[in-house]
């Protein structure tokens, strides 16, 4: 037997008695009422006897009140309740009969019958108590028409004798079958209350490690973002520019990296493997080793920073071919802000530029910052004079992976540079809201799949 039966095994005897309480109330109340007033019916018929019969309905109706008044003190059971006044009611009907002739006893028969069923439709309990009932009545019954009523048996049972015993078995089973239909309701409920009840402790203890993965990843987010450069110093070091950056969680596997020192502003755009937890944890690894490389190495080429970051990546995460392949796809430049030489390196993603309105998408090359099953060559170092009024854009492939739109596809690569072209000329600060709000329409009711990070620079 499961936990939940066990539960509602031992409360469904309460229920049951609450639930029987309520019919045998009915039923009492029914016969307090009703029984009297049918005196009526006996001054019509057997107009003889009629005041005999009225005592003995008050009688009846004294110890149906005298039952219920006992219930409600907890005397008497809810059985007791309403077997005894059921009991007297059968014996006042036996006492009728007992006066009477066929086409009374006909009569009087189907009023008997009609009580047994009515009986049979508000009683609870369990199959004893009918049997005794029954029994009893047959045994009164017998007596009172072999030794003081008038009728002969054979008229007796062939003018309703017959068809009332039949009624009281089926009353029999109509009882016993409410009662078992009703019991199995009852626990039922109970096992579905005790499961519901379960399972709401499991939800709480659920809702409650959530809450507290929750907290733990929202500490983690602060930490993430103090390794971003805060906007007001991306600002002070290239006035001109944006960041449009949306986690598709809490914490990110984009990042945004930059430096200032010796007139040579670096920027770079990562996108690491994965997003949520294990991508932060990755954008932290290549962020601290982006600072290693630029501040405390003081590689100046673009190249040979990833170059730096690869090895180191491959090295700290023990990287080989039969490993998890992580690492990050990156846009790394470096501008001297005195002849406006741009030099950069570009992995997976490339460097978008916008000039004398033509877009030009600069190439780069394709393996990853980190441990690569084909052939893992040097970074190529690429080198561009800029001019006044050139954009560039870098980004991660979030934007143009997410699905949306009408027919709910990919934005795909070539829509977000067509995106990216139709907002150059727009101040920075309204290319990022320009940039947000395209997103945000293109997302609409989806889910967001990826980190999404773009980045704008007018030079």
């Amino acid at each position: 037997m499961n936990a939940f039966m066990v539960y509602a095994t031992g409360t469904w005897k309460d229920e049951m008695t609450r639930t029987a309480d309520r019919h045998h109330f009915i039923a009492c109340w029914t016969a307090i009422i009703l029984n009297p007033l049918f005196v009526i019916n006996d001054i019509i018929t057997i107009q003889e006897y009629w005041k005999p019969f009225l005592l003995v309905r008050i009688l009846v109706t004294i110890i149906a009140l005298v039952c219920v008044f006992l219930r409600r003190k907890n005397r008497i059971s809810t059985e007791m309740m309403i077997f005894f006044p059921f009991i007297a009611i059968s014996l006042q009907n036996i006492v009728m009969y007992s006066v009477m002739d066929i086409p009374t006893f006909q009569k009087h028969t189907f009023a008997y019958m009609a009580l047994f069923i009515g009986a049979g439709m508000l009683i609870l309990w369990e199959i004893w108590y009918s049997v005794v009932i029954v029994v009893l009545s047959l045994i009164a019954n017998i007596v009172v028409f072999a030794f003081i009523s008038s009728l002969p048996s054979a008229d007796v049972l062939s003018n309703g004798g017959i068809l009332m015993i039949c009624v009281m078995i089926f009353t029999i089973l109509l009882i016993q079958n409410r009662y078992s239909l009703t019991k199995k309701e009852i626990i039922a409920r109970k096992d579905l209350e005790a499961s519901n009840r379960e399972l709401g402790e499991k939800n709480k203890v659920i809702a409650e490690k959530n809450q507290a993965i929750t907290d733990s990843i929202e500490y983690a987010r602060n930490i993430q973002r103090s390794i971003l450069l805060p906007d007001d110093e991306f600002k002070k070091m290239l006035p001109e520019s944006f960041v449009f950056y949306r986690p598709q969680s809490i914490v990110s596997g984009d990042f945004y990296w930059g430096y200032g020192g010796d007139g040579i502003i670096s920027v770079a755009c990562c996108d690491c493997t994965g997003h949520g937890v294990p991508g932060a944890c990755m954008s932290m690894l290549c962020s601290t080793l982006l600072n290693e490389a630029v501040i405390e190495k003081r590689i100046s080429n673009p190249a040979s920073v990833l170059d730096y970051v690869r090895k180191m990546i491959i090295t700290s995460l023990k990287q080989t071919e039969t490993s998890q392949k992580d690492g990050m796809d990156a846009v790394l430049i470096m501008l001297n802000t005195q002849n406006l030489v741009l030099q950069f390196a570009a992995t997976n993603n490339p460097l978008i530029m916008v000039r004398d309105g033509k877009l030009i998408e600069h190439p780069r090359d394709k393996q990853p910052v980190g441990f690569f099953s084909g052939e893992m060559k040097p970074f190529t170092l690429r080198e561009v004079q800029l001019q006044k009024g050139d954009v560039l854009y870098m980004f991660s492939d979030g934007f143009k992976d997410q699905n949306g739109g009408p027919k709910n596809k990919k934005l795909g690569s070539t829509s977000l540079k067509e995106m990216l072209f139709s907002i150059h000329q727009y101040p920075m600060k309204g290319q990022k809201d320009k940039t947000e709000k395209i997103f945000t329409e293109w997302l609409g009711t989806n889910e967001q799949v990826d980190d999404v990070l773009v980045i704008g620079i007018r030079v």
